[in-house]
């Protein structure tokens, strides 16, 4: 073997070396490392007084990254601009515009979730930093809780936060500037302030679709103090109860006493898994019935809903002469009074009737029953279905205490997002038949307009929305159930 050859493959051999060095492969298994970053040190140390501090320094024992400093990195009180957060290997730097700090004050750092670690992405979780550029720490606080003005539960959500803005500032400062002390809302609906100064206070409380603390959109949700708060004075807990302005627009408005079974007389509020719009082609003029027809042995049509039927085009004429309507009574055909009932958007039309239980019942369109714009006439059908027993239904009954009778109070029954009961409440004892199975929730609304309806608040005029006392829990209703429900259960001795 002559030199050359040998130093071929000894450069071989180096170079095959480097190679493998060159493409080390991290080793897999084992268990996630779910510990966040430990931090080593902090400069200058937590809890200074008579300091401003501009630059802080927090040193972990592992790479770091800072992610959503914007949303996660607050600063309390609120200064006109934000801090900011860099990164270096195993170092977090802070940087804080000192000459906007108020003199004698106490500012807390909340870090929330911006520090993680390099490769799992596990938050630190140490505490806030706090310093005063006077000689003490604020230290009062205020507490209190979130309901939901809706349901009039606790919020539960986790997403609301509780503001405080300075007294001096007016009313709508929630919908103008970012508030001086934020507060998160936990899963029990409580939240609490620390650190505060002997200061009066405006309280709100947002549920917000953005971040950026200010109560500016239609779909936000907000609630507020009547009055103002001092911590120094006011010890008693806060209740806040958050709305939405802009009213759901889905639910009919009744008048005062009128007693209304939603998903009974029209079906507004049905079941939306089995009635759900179908889709039609454009094309042609065609509709679709929505009824069972595959075997009228079957029990498919509800008795506390309409027969809908989809248009694929907006319908200008309706002839009810051509819409039959006939229930098998003992082999013979009898015909049926009945409702109909055109929706605002012209492609919809419900037909009701007393339906009678476990009964076949057939429906005859006849041709040109509803034509289009264009005159275009409906083709003909013919639908037969049978309607459900009453044993396909649960019944319950609601004891309400008398002080809420003939006092201006509502009751309403809810399966789901659907409101099937709503009356003035007159009587201590109301009946519900035709109850399809389901999770119930029951309460009673403080009607203070007389509208016959649930009511929303409205920041600008400072109105609340109105009272919601919820019966606790959910009633399930499977069929042929009976509930008794009394509203204020008696306790037990």
């Amino acid at each position: 073997m002559n030199l050359a050859f040998s130093r071929i493959i000894l450069l071989s051999f180096v170079l095959a070396l480097f190679s493998a060095c060159a493409n080390i492969v991290p080793p897999t298994g084992g268990k996630p490392d779910n510990t966040p970053p430990k931090l080593l040190s902090i400069k200058p140390k937590d809890s200074l007084l008579n300091t401003k501090v501009s630059r802080i320094e927090m040193r972990f024992d592992e790479f770091v990254t800072v992610s959503d400093v914007s949303k996660e990195l607050h600063i309390s009180p609120s200064i006109r601009q934000n801090p900011t957060m860099t990164v270096a290997g195993k170092t977090v730097i802070v940087k804080i515009p000192d000459s906007l700090l108020d003199e004698n004050t106490t500012y807390t750092l909340d870090f929330g979730k911006a520090i993680k670690d390099l490769h799992e992405g596990n938050p630190y979780s140490g505490k806030s930093y706090k310093f005063s550029t006077g000689g003490w720490f604020d230290s009062l606080s205020l507490k209190g809780k979130v309901m939901d003005a809706a349901s009039g539960k606790l919020d539960s959500s986790g997403k609301v936060k509780v503001l405080l803005y300075d007294a001096k500032f007016p009313f709508d400062i929630v919908a103008k500037e970012k508030p001086a002390y934020v507060a998160n809302v936990g899963a029990n609906g409580t939240f609490v302030f620390t650190g505060l100064p002997n200061r009066r206070f405006r309280i709100f409380a947002l549920k917000e679709t953005g971040d950026n603390y200010i109560f500016d959109n239609d779909e936000e949700y907000v609630g507020f103090a009547d009055t103002v708060y001092n911590p120094a004075i006011d010890s008693i807990p806060i209740v806040l109860s958050i709305f939405k302005e802009i009213p759901d627009t889905s639910r009919i408005k009744i008048a005062v006493g009128e007693e209304t079974r939603r998903g009974n007389k029209w079906g507004d509020k049905g079941d939306s898994k089995s009635r759900e719009k179908p889709n039609l082609d454009t094309k042609t003029f065609n509709y679709k019935v929505l009824t069972d027809t595959s075997n009228v042995e079957k029990r498919s049509q509800e008795l506390n809903q309409p027969i809908e039927i989809y248009f694929s085009r907006k319908v200008e004429k309706v002839n009810q002469e051509r819409i039959f309507l006939n229930a098998d009574s003992s082999g013979i055909e009898i015909e049926c009074k009945y409702e109909i009932k055109p929706d605002t958007s012209k492609t919809k039309l419900s037909i009701n009737s007393s339906w009678k239980p476990n009964t076949i019942y057939t429906l005859r369109l006849l041709k040109s029953f509803a034509q289009d714009s264009s005159l275009t006439d409906a083709m003909p059908s013919k639908n037969i279905f049978r309607t459900k027993s009453d044993l396909d239904y649960g019944k319950m009954e609601i004891i309400v205490p008398e002080r809420y009778v003939n006092n201006g109070y509502l009751l309403e029954v809810v399966m789901g997002e659907d409101s099937v009961y709503l009356a003035t409440l007159t009587v201590s004892k109301v009946a519900l038949n035709l109850l399809s199975p389901g999770d119930y929730q029951i309460k009673l609304i403080k009607d203070t307009n007389k509208d016959g309806e649930w009511t929303t608040g409205d920041l600008k005029t400072k109105r609340h929305a109105e009272l919601v006392v919820p019966y606790p829990g959910n009633l399930m209703m499977k069929a042929g159930w009976e509930h008794l429900v009394e509203f204020e259960p008696k306790k037990a001795k």
